[in-house]
């Protein structure tokens, strides 16, 4: 099979979601057609039985909604991730990557696994929606496009499980999403002198900086938050220590615990005053460790922080939206450490 030509694409989300159902019938033997939050028409299965993530934001709005319809996970979890879950999905296997680099034999990989749907989180622009065409050519298989804005968060909830036939376990996540919204809304007043300093930084280092603007910084902005990377090409930028010290953030947030340790180049640069916060990540990395629905909850635990006089949050609360979210009982232990 020759390579799939696609346009090209920076890292993976995934598509959007007003999801209508339209009617019975339709093409290639497909009993119902809906039209996604792309505006496009696809002839669906009259049931779906598995599914297929298209890149890890979708990974884990399935997972919350349907995870034993899952063929498999695009980023399987990790060992840190899998005492959080429940065992019969521990070890999902490893799903294809849909990217502009998909080749032949992920195409292959995807068609074995025969799932009804593949399901996609995040941008609309154009070119995704070409990219959705051109995979569901090479596949055969319908591709429906969710929409991956955070604040659109209730309403993709509430459709991917419209089609997935889980229109109650929707409206308990879209429930819980809705609710962290209205919490956060006051802090869009926010004045310019109100709003926090934030640098947002990833890897054993914390020097893989977020740029502003992207899905990736979305938790930020909801969380009373401004960073301070400068703008750019691509949703990341590499930097120095001395160059994050420049930007003078008062908080900084880094994924791995290693770049907030006393002996990091971080903190060494930084003056001591500076807040270091580490993504819990309870299952998922809350702030962008994917894109997807778990931003809400990381934009909370945020604002809480940021903003303590204007949103609070017990450790009660803040499980409780987690199970909601994800489908999941996490115990009270899971959290005893999370908003120390």
């Amino acid at each position: 099979m020759p390579p799939v030509s696609l346009p090209r694409c920076g890292r993976r989300f995934g598509g959007a979601a007003l999801l209508l159902l339209l009617a019975a019938g339709g093409a290639s033997g497909a009993e119902r057609t809906f039209v996604d939050a792309a505006g496009r028409s696809i002839d669906l299965p009259a049931k779906i039985a598995r599914i297929a993530p298209a890149g890890p934001p979708a990974d884990v709005l399935l997972y919350s909604l349907a995870p034993d319809m899952l063929i498999g996970l695009v980023e399987p979890f990790e060992p840190r991730q899998k005492p959080l879950v429940p065992a019969a999905t521990r070890d999902l296997p490893k799903a294809p990557r849909l990217t502009a680099e998909t080749k032949p034999a992920d195409i292959e990989a995807l068609r074995a696994a025969k799932p009804d749907v593949i399901v996609d989180y995040g941008d609309l622009s154009p070119r995704y929606v070409a990219y959705a065409d051109k995979i569901t050519k090479a596949t055969g298989l319908p591709y429906v496009m969710f929409d991956g804005k955070a604040v659109a968060t209730p309403e993709a909830l509430r459709s991917a499980a419209q089609l997935l036939g889980r229109p109650a376990r929707g409206e308990e996540a879209a429930g819980a999403a809705a609710e962290i919204l209205a919490r956060l809304a006051p802090l869009a007043k926010l004045t310019a002198e109100q709003i926090t300093s934030v640098y947002h930084g990833r890897g054993k280092d914390g020097l893989q900086a977020v740029r502003p603007g992207s899905s990736l910084d979305e938790a930020v902005v909801l969380a009373g938050g401004r960073t301070v990377t400068p703008p750019g090409k691509g949703a990341f930028a590499m930097l120095t220590a001395e160059d994050v010290a420049k930007l003078a953030p008062r908080v900084v947030i880094v994924s791995d615990a290693a770049a907030a340790a006393p002996e990091s180049l971080l903190r060494k640069a930084l003056p001591p005053e500076t807040v270091f916060l580490v993504d819990p990540g309870v299952p998922f990395r809350w702030l962008e460790g994917p894109p997807s629905i778990n931003r809400l909850l990381g934009a909370l635990w945020l604002a809480a922080k940021l903003h303590p006089d204007r949103v609070s949050l017990q450790p009660d609360e803040l499980r409780r939206l987690t199970n909601a979210l994800f489908g999941l009982t996490l115990s009270p232990g899971d959290f005893a450490a999370v908003l120390r």
